[in-house]
């Protein structure tokens, strides 16, 4: 049978297991302009379900980037899903109105120019095209705040500010009240450990 002091640590070691817990905050990039340049680990909760995803800005055309919108080389993220676009919009915004202060513009390169740094009021993301124009959802910074600019169409061959989306793994950080506990279960260890040797 366990003495209570073989009990104690091996509770804590339970306990201290699930150490690690998903983060639910964003790192906002701000270049020293006070510029947007990307974000990190945001989390988006999509009608499919949560991810986390890193967004980038690229001032460049739609053909550029993605290739023909008929039969595009690499699918813009959020192609034929104007829902998870939106919810995406509104997650950004939101992001970006909680800075402090609050980045006047979104800064992305010019690949296809080679220029760097090219800061825009607003940005886009593709979501469709519909033979002739890019049907893409837009915010833009107001005066004040990042708000929803609608569904815009946007000319293929036309630069403009995109978003670009890759989804990446959840972050993990150690949890504050689990960090306790592991220490406690250190500690208890420790002091098991001296008392078989003594």
């Amino acid at each position: 049978m366990l003495k209570f002091q073989q009990i104690v640590p091996l509770a804590f070691t339970a306990v201290s297991l699930g150490i690690f817990a998903p983060v639910e905050a964003a790192t906002v990039n701000i270049n020293s302009n006070g510029w947007v340049s990307s974000i990190r680990q945001l989390l988006l909760p999509l009608t499919g379900g949560d991810i986390y995803v890193d967004i980038t800005f690229q001032f460049d055309s739609f053909d550029y980037i993605y290739g023909d919108p008929n039969a595009p080389t690499s699918e813009p993220f959020f192609w034929g899903q104007s829902t998870d676009a939106a919810i995406a919009l509104t997650e950004i915004n939101e992001t970006l109105n909680g800075v402090v202060p609050i980045p006047t513009a979104a800064v992305g390169d010019s690949l296809e120019f080679g220029f760097p740094d090219i800061p825009q009021s607003d940005y886009i993301f593709a979501i469709s095209y519909d033979g002739s124009t890019v049907q893409a959802i837009r915010s833009a910074f107001d005066g004040s705040t990042w708000t929803d600019g609608g569904t815009s169409p946007i000319n293929p061959f036309a630069t403009t500010l995109y978003a670009r989306f890759t989804e990446v793994s959840p972050p993990l950080v150690p949890e504050p009240s689990s960090l306790v506990a592991l220490i406690v279960t250190g500690t208890s260890f420790l002091l098991l450990n001296k008392r078989k040797r003594d």
